[in-house]
């Protein structure tokens, strides 16, 4: 490849980079952001799509498209039609054939469980609020809502049905790296309200209009992780960066606690899997915790990670629920049945029992949630990304039994306050399978709906 041919790809790769940029700064203007969120937006954007593999091929394939064109144009003038049908043939029909076959074996491998439920739709709530069974049993039917769409009463009468009464709402923060110095929004610093705070209010107002109970429980989003990093180390390893890091946290912390305080929201989380944090800094939060309690009076807890996370907690007297993020490993099988996942909770089960009798407070699982994949029980915890369901299996039936088997080794405890499962997406679309957390349109919705209807 000579200087002059280089310069033509260069020069096309940044035309391209350019020309998405414009479209995304377009979008932005059409949806009504302000000159302040273009700014903090559109940086980290560009350093994503550069860094990641899948945009340099979306940048290429305008230039690829440009070549294989005039690749076959110049075989129809110089070689004739045969010879054009002939590369157009190996170069363009085999090559989409050769991924339209892909993907469907695919399909059928991953998708190839048999899995023959009954659906009982007998237990669903069909009213247009809550039973409120929370105020008779203190036990929380909760849930992870996510989703940028506003919510509709299809949508509010789909979380309904299901016997839900919490929802949680999970603003995000973000920030590099485990040793950042600053947490904060793309759009800055939570000294002031933005269009976001407006949407969470809304969506809030929605679900309280129905009777809903809501946890409000913020977490740190890391951008850029070091290996093996993630917010569970989270650690400034400098005075000077532990000072500018916890102020910071606690603008972001309080700041919701103002809302939650102004929307008269039941239950704050006021930290989510922050170990290093928990260990190194106790102080903090123990000063954290008197000062939320002069803005936020309703309840309070902390949800901390389900391994030695739960048990370095030093606060849990000054709090009203013990939180346990509960994605603790079950079993070492996959395709697990209810009564191997029961087992595999025994010891888990002694060491909770354990932490509620020491402080004395209520049990709650503040997240739980399985894939819809044979090891769920496995690494409860491990991601389930969209290049995994190309090659994974999907197994609705070990998803079930997971929840089959927490319910049955949970819910009758007096000392356990209930659970909020992760996640549901509102508006989106579950009629293919899938390997996510959801239990959206899976066996795992209607063996929730009928242990919620208790």
């Amino acid at each position: 490849m000579n200087l002059k041919n280089l310069g033509n790809i260069l020069l096309c790769l940044a035309a391209t980079y350019l020309f998405y940029l414009l479209i995304i700064l377009s979008i932005f203007l059409f949806r009504g952001f302000t000159k302040a969120d273009i700014i903090a937006y559109l940086p980290p954007i560009a350093k994503n799509f550069i860094t990641n593999p899948l945009g340099w091929l979306s940048l290429l394939l305008p230039f690829l498209s440009y070549r294989l064109i005039r690749y076959l144009y110049l075989s129809w003038k110089r070689r004739g039609h045969k010879i054009f049908f002939k590369r157009i043939s190996f170069s363009v029909f085999l090559p989409i054939l050769f991924i339209y076959s892909g993907f469907n074996i695919s399909k059928w491998y991953t998708q190839s469980e048999n899995f023959d439920y009954q659906w009982d739709s007998t237990y669903n709530n069909v009213s247009d609020s809550i039973v409120n069974r929370y105020a008779q049993d203190g036990k929380q039917r909760g849930m992870h809502l996510f989703g940028r769409r506003a919510l509709n009463e299809q949508l509010i009468a789909e979380l309904l049905q299901t016997n839900l009464e919490w929802i949680t709402i999970v603003p995000f923060a973000g920030q590099e790296d485990y040793d950042s110095e600053w947490l904060g929004r793309r759009s800055g610093d939570y000294s002031t309200w933005t269009r976001g705070d407006s949407f969470f209010i809304k969506k809030i107002e929605q679900l309280k209009d129905h009777g809903f109970y809501i946890m409000m429980k913020p977490h740190i989003w890391m951008h850029s992780p070091s290996s093996g990093k993630w917010r569970s180390d989270i650690s400034p390893e400098t005075p000077e960066g532990w000072k500018s890091w916890s102020e910071s946290y606690r603008q972001f912390i309080f700041h919701y606690a103002r809302i939650s305080a102004l929307l008269e929201i039941e239950l704050f989380c006021i930290g989510t899997e922050l170990h290093q944090i928990v260990k190194d800094h106790p102080e903090f939060w123990e000063q954290l915790i008197i000062d939320i309690k002069k803005i936020y009076k309703g309840k309070i807890t902390y949800a901390a990670n389900w391994n030695a996370e739960m048990e370095d907690v030093r606060f849990w007297d000054q709090l009203d629920y013990i939180g346990i993020q509960a994605y603790f490993p079950l079993t070492d099988k996959t395709e697990p049945g209810v009564r191997e996942i029961k087992k595999g909770w025994k010891k888990h089960l002694k060491k909770i029992t354990s932490l509620h009798q020491r402080y004395n407070k209520p049990i709650l699982f503040s997240e739980l949630g399985y894939k819809s994949t044979p090891d769920a029980a496995i690494e409860p915890w491990a991601w389930a990304n969209s290049m995994k369901s190309l090659y994974k299996k999907v197994s609705y039936q070990t998803q079930a039994n997971c929840y089959e088997a927490f319910f049955k080794t949970f819910w009758d405890k007096e000392w356990f306050a209930g659970v909020h499962f992760w996640e549901w997406q509102a508006g989106h679309n579950h009629k293919r399978k899938n390997i996510n957390f959801t239990p959206q349109q899976k066996p795992a919705e209607n063996i929730m709906t009928k242990w919620f209807a208790k």
